[in-house]
């Protein structure tokens, strides 16, 4: 604690904060914790047991395939003309019987060797290397546990058997398919006999269990072993009963002191079993090696939950430290070492609450200075929002009402009108009425008072209120100082913090003082109506310039821009009023210019702007219309080859829409469908139609060709409902049906 710069009593309170944050943190995360350690370890072990059945079950799959192909080969065989008893005995067809024989073997990869035999021909085998006497043929092979007596007996069987065949020495056993000749027939006239490697069927599932654990094997319907796939030679199987495998899923099974997980998968097509059997010790360690994983991340997140809780403990205390250090640093002589840090706060915000009550009544005697502060910052522009300003005028018990503002400048050349009385006087509500409430500040000029005035509600009639309120004021300082008062009146305002401008215009109004009439008023729009004299710039020029340049239209903007200039040039303007027309077609340009995008074209406005005479603005606009005119032109291209683009596209990605036609297209980018179909025919040297029906075409011919998809299905996927519409329409453009077409051009 000493490290964290705590004192016995402030590491009191930080632990409490702590024990808390833990509290709140421990209690939900363990609870959370056995709920996910729990869920994540079963989950994960249901998992691998699935995994390990589905990797089964896939193997199941392939070798039900490959004997499907055995199957299928023996049909083939059986209605081959080439295979027929009489072609195999005939001297000539005899040895393209061998042939076809081979073609078969070479066709099939797991084949060793396929021989045919006839029940009329019980010595003679048939294969693929040549004609075999059943005695020749025991002696080829050598086998172990298959004697004469049983392959003739084996030879004579009217239903598929599969067996696996032990070799004599160290030949690779063989697993051996008896196939009758003629299928559902109750009288076969033959078998096909097929020889495949053990290997062959190990190599099978490798293939489909990789890394798989355990040892995996394939029972008959006999329930002995025809093909096995090893990876744990130490599990020992003499003892094992396969028999007892019945019931497809996960199981357990004991055998020679260990306990093993058993996996089991029955073949619908032909009845048999594949078997994977797994030492358990092998299946839980995956499993503890998962749940060692989730253990570790655990207790980090609990590290980690544990480090937040002091940090929050700490950030938690850190103010109130703080706040407790600041009070004590500045009250030190009112600090107890027996109050805690919290009751030391409580006494310091005490007294500071007491310091402040006494500070207010200072302040309160202050207002009137306060208060000419605030109408002063006002009346420059210093406070930048209403909300500040209403703040600060409920602090001070300022009244204003909330409707309209206005400022008026009282000059009065008589030493009596002082601005002390002027003060008193224009806070007298009684003068205006309750509508209306008035401050007076000093401006500090010679015999100046500033009026701000407010009124009730910003309407178009305040402009007579305004005048009514200004009457008033100057009646009264008339009976009041027997002088006649120079008042000049800035405009209505209706925002607090626009105040300074009807100022501005108020004091621009006093400078019009020696112009007055009798009456000693004068009121800012009075002075902007004198102001506003016509010259006679002829505005009609204007449009057509704007226009040309909009359009890109270089000529008829240079002629529009020299007849302005021409028209300037003959007319007897004053230096300013010549200034005011050449700034506004300088206006008119830049404006048009942000309208249309070209502004970056526009790179001399510092010369533009600080012209010497009228042909030098005239040659540097020139320049510009010029600039402007080349970017419209090159935006209006880069739109064409833009639109071009985009209506590729469009086709390319909604071709296989059924109802995509020239008026869809023409509604997605807002054209009109004449104008439409004349651009595509320009553009692209066809119509609209023909050239969706030769990307569908396209699109259709590559379909039937890669892919073995329903030829009805690949119409209606371009965008054909009408199927036989379209076989028609096919036909007349390539000369042949679609079906016609995926059999002449199909890949192999």
């Amino acid at each position: 604690m000493k490290l964290l710069g705590l004192n016995k009593f402030k590491s009191r309170l930080l632990f409490k904060y702590i024990v808390s944050y833990l509290a709140i943190f421990s209690v939900p995360f363990i609870l959370m914790s056995l709920v996910i350690y729990h869920n994540f370890v079963i989950g994960f072990q249901e998992s691998i047991e699935q995994s390990n059945l589905k990797n089964l079950q896939q193997a199941e799959s392939v070798t039900r395939d490959r004997v499907k192909e055995l199957q299928s080969m023996t049909t083939d065989i059986s209605y081959n003309h080439g295979l027929t008893p009489y072609m195999v005995n005939h001297r000539y067809y005899g040895m393209e019987a061998i042939d076809i024989l081979n073609s078969y073997r070479v066709n099939n990869s797991l084949l060793k060797e396929v021989f045919v035999y006839y029940h009329d021909n019980k010595e003679k085998l048939y294969s693929s290397s040549g004609l075999y006497s059943i005695d020749v043929f025991l002696r080829q092979y050598q086998f172990e546990n298959w004697t004469k007596k049983k392959v003739m007996e084996d030879l004579g069987t009217i239903t598929p058997k599969v067996f696996r065949a032990e070799m004599k020495g160290e030949k690779e056993n063989m697993v051996v398919f008896l196939n009758p000749i003629g299928p559902n027939n109750p009288y076969p006239f033959g078998t096909v006999i097929y020889f495949i490697k053990e290997s062959k069927f190990t190599d099978v599932l490798e293939n489909v269990l990789g890394n798989s654990k355990g040892n995996t094997y394939i029972l008959d319907t006999n329930n002995r072993v025809i093909g096995s796939y090893k990876n744990d030679s130490k599990i020992n199987l003499k003892d094992v009963e396969f028999s007892a495998f019945k019931d497809e899923g996960i199981g357990r099974i004991k055998n020679d002191g260990n306990e093993y997980f058993t996996a089991t998968v029955n073949s619908e097509y032909n009845g048999w079993k594949l078997i994977t059997i797994m030492n358990t010790n092998q299946f839980f360690k995956q499993v503890n090696h998962k749940r060692m994983i989730v253990f570790l991340v655990l207790i980090f997140l609990f590290l980690i939950g544990f480090l937040i809780a002091i940090l929050l403990g700490k950030s938690q205390y850190t103010p109130i430290g703080k706040l407790f250090e600041f009070t004590k640093s500045h009250d030190q002589d009112k600090y107890s070492h027996n109050k805690g840090e919290l009751e030391s706060i409580r006494d310091s915000i005490t007294n500071v609450y007491e310091s402040h009550k006494s500070l207010s009544r200072t302040i309160y005697l202050q207002k009137p200075f306060a208060k000419d502060q605030l109408l002063i910052k006002l009346l420059k522009g210093n406070l930048s929002t209403d909300q500040d300003i209403d703040y600060l005028l409920r602090e001070l018990n300022i009244k204003m009402q909330d409707g309209a503002y206005f400022v008026a400048i009282v000059h009065s050349n008589s030493n009596e009108f002082l601005v002390e009385e002027g003060y008193n006087l224009f806070t007298e509500v009684s003068i205006l009425g309750n509508d209306a409430i008035v401050h007076g500040v000093d401006l500090l000029y010679e015999n100046a008072t500033a009026l701000i005035i407010s009124v009730d509600k910003y309407t178009n009639n305040n402009v007579d209120v305004r005048r009514n309120i200004i009457q008033k004021i100057q009646d009264y300082i008339k009976l009041s100082t027997q002088t006649i008062p120079v008042i000049g009146v800035g405009s209505l305002v209706h925002k607090k913090s626009y105040i300074n401008r009807s100022f501005i215009e108020a004091l621009s109004s006093m400078d019009y003082k020696v112009t007055t009439s009798d009456e000693n008023i004068i009121y800012y729009e009075d002075i902007e109506s004198l102001l506003e004299q016509p010259f006679g710039y002829v505005q009609e020029e204007n449009g057509k310039l704007v226009h040309s340049l909009k359009q890109g239209d270089q000529k008829v903007a240079e002629e529009t821009l020299r007849s302005m200039f021409a028209e300037i040039k003959t007319k007897k303007l004053s230096i300013y009023e010549l200034k005011c027309v050449c700034f506004d077609i300088i206006n008119i340009i830049l404006k048009t210019a942000s309208e249309s995008n070209t502004s970056e074209e526009i790179k001399n406005l510092n010369e533009i702007v600080d012209f010497n005479s009228l042909d030098e603005l005239e040659r540097n606009l020139h320049s510009v219309i010029r600039s402007i005119c080349g970017k419209v032109e090159s935006m209006k291209n880069s739109y064409q080859e833009k639109l071009q683009s985009n209506i590729l596209d469009f086709i390319t990605n909604h071709y296989s829409e059924y109802d995509l036609s020239l008026e869809k297209l023409a509604h997605n980018f807002q054209l009109s469908t004449s104008y439409l179909s004349r651009y595509f025919k320009e553009q692209f040297g066809t119509n609209f139609k023909r050239y969706v029906l030769n990307l569908r075409m396209e699109k259709i011919k590559k379909e039937l060709v890669e892919t073995d998809k329903l030829i009805k299905e690949i119409i209606r996927d371009v965008g054909y409902q009408d199927v036989s519409n379209f076989t028609r329409q096919f036909r007349k453009i390539e000369g042949i049906t679609p079906g016609r077409y995926r059999k002449l051009n199909k890949k192999l």
